[in-house]
């Protein structure tokens, strides 16, 4: 099933959100700032030497964020320390009770390479931390979903213009509603953002996520290189760094498709999923006409209504020809669109794989796999077509 496919990651957790009013945060004092140091960490982020230079710098402050650093570039990992600092490490999130730490909530799996823990007491965050500085952020909004609850939307602005937050590498905003996501910064060291995430159906149906309107992308995080979005955007401007981009939507919009293709720029990977016009989708051919002469190394049009067509127009195209991997999986690709590959396959002289799983391909598949051999990639065929993620 096509649902298999999307990213199955469960945070779970428990309890309304509290009604409480937040506590005071203590702000850190001016003192733990050195504004030469700080901005060198930040146009270095993966060199270990302005951490320690800063570290030095912090202990002189007697800050306990100096006693982090070394910590973690030691090895170690300092659960006790982000107990007794809880202010100062997390900010607006431990007022809101959306952290915990602690022998329950060991620092060692937030920030190890699983950090995509799918325990259930990880509630609406999770933190990934390096050098005594926040890396990798998993953040769910308190806006409608049927998952766990999460912080509101102008305490995870706040957490963002978090100190803590100075060299964050990889953003997602998880969940399905994030329209009223406010953003009031700039985040020059995010390389790696997701805007959605959440497992379809159990968590929502793939046309009923609602993310809103993205295009501070460009302008929040100009040196993103890599950007997935999960759900249905309403606008969405990308910086002109990125290299990988995915849109995996049951509802995507001509004019979002059209906003995406005309930064112009070269990419590694491109995969728009097109959608279908039943429940809002309203892509054409014309708008992935600017496809024509992008610079693409894989490519997806992937859960398209219109995968015949499509490939007809490829073929002619000189994007075809840089083309190492094509993704037409999850569409409606039949014998007709299929002939068509067979007949051009001169067409993609540099094509490794070819992904046509989920589609309606009959009787051509025995000439694609004698033409295309360990290249193709069959896996399962309806007998109709149709694509495979709507509701």
């Amino acid at each position: 099933m096509a649902w298999s496919r999307w990213i199955q990651r469960l945070f779970g957790g428990g309890g309304p959100p509290t009604e409480e009013a937040p506590a005071v945060v203590e702000p850190e004092p001016e003192s733990a700032f050195h504004p030469e140091m700080f901005a060198a960490l930040r146009a270095q982020p993966d060199d270990p030497g302005c951490y320690q230079v800063l570290a030095d710098w912090l202990l002189e402050q007697d800050d306990p964020r100096g006693h982090f650093i070394l910590a973690m570039r030691e090895g170690k990992i300092p659960v006790e320390m982000l107990v007794a600092h809880t202010h100062r490490f997390y900010g607006p999130l431990r007022d809101e009770g959306h952290v915990d730490v602690g022998p329950a909530h060991p620092l060692k799996r937030l920030a190890g390479d699983t950090w995509h823990s799918k325990e259930p007491e990880t509630r609406g965050v999770v933190i990934g931390w390096r050098y005594g500085f926040v890396e990798r952020l998993w953040i769910r909004p308190r806006v409608g979903d049927n998952g766990q609850p999460g912080p509101p939307p102008e305490t995870i602005s706040a957490f963002l213009n978090h100190r803590s937050c100075w060299v964050l590498r990889d953003l997602t905003f998880a969940g399905s509603h994030l329209q009223d996501v406010k953003l009031d910064g700039t985040y020059p060291t995010v390389r790696t953002l997701r805007i959605g995430d959440f497992i379809y159906p159990d968590e929502c149906e793939a046309s009923w996520s609602m993310l809103g309107d993205w295009s501070l992308v460009r302008e929040r995080f100009p040196n993103a290189t890599q950007v997935t979005v999960q759900g249905n955007v309403d606008a969405l401007d990308l910086p002109d760094n990125v290299e990988s981009f995915t849109l995996e939507s049951a509802v995507v919009l001509g004019n979002v498709v059209r906003q995406i293709l005309a930064r112009g720029k070269p990419m590694q990977h491109l995969e728009l999923w097109t959608s279908s016009d039943a429940y809002g989708g309203n892509v054409e051919l014309e708008d992935l006409e600017a496809l024509a002469h992008l610079t693409v190394s894989h490519l997806g049009v992937r859960n398209c209504e219109f995968t015949d067509a499509f490939v007809d127009w490829l073929v002619k195209q000189p994007v075809a020809k840089g083309l190492r991997t094509l993704d037409l999986s999850l569409g409606t690709l039949t014998d007709e669109g299929a002939r068509t590959l067979l007949e051009h396959r001169s067409a993609f002289p540099e094509l490794v794989r070819l992904d046509i799983n989920d589609n309606a391909v009959q009787d051509a598949t025995s000439e694609l796999e004698a033409a295309f051999g360990n290249r193709l990639h069959v896996g399962d065929q309806d007998t109709e077509p149709y694509v495979s993620v709507t509701e």
